[in-house]
């Protein structure tokens, strides 16, 4: 590790990021997206946890706003991913969520339908 920490490169900080994510610093037991406040990653943040197995299972789930990716972590924790503005990524269309998912390499899928209405509009 620099041994300034201004020095440290976006990379790195990722890496820092997802150590002390996966080492359990945090408490994040009981994190769900039924949470008011569920856990949002970044894109990259996301990217290198699901590359250093971090992620044990994913889950696409319907709700009532849209298709929602949840990723359930080695530490028993569920995490979700960020919009770049904030707040929770949505997908309308389950086939682009699943183009997304499959861009991060992601190659198996639980897919939660329970509370998908197939006569919404904004979720065929």
């Amino acid at each position: 590790m620099p041994a300034d920490l201004r020095q440290v490169s976006h990379s790195d900080e990722i890496k820092i990021c997802i150590l002390i994510f996966l080492n359990g610093y945090f408490d994040m037991s009981a994190t769900t997206l039924l949470d008011p406040t569920p856990r949002l990653l970044s894109t990259p943040l996301l990217r290198e946890l699901v590359a250093s197995g971090g992620v044990v299972a994913v889950t696409l789930r319907a709700s009532a706003k849209g298709w929602v990716p949840e990723f359930h972590t080695a530490n028993g924790s569920t995490v979700a991913l960020a919009k770049q503005r904030g707040g929770l990524r949505l997908w309308n269309d389950p086939a682009r969520a699943l183009g997304f998912l499959r861009s991060l390499r992601v190659a198996r899928v639980t897919v939660d339908m329970a509370q998908w209405e197939t006569d919404e509009p904004a979720l065929l």
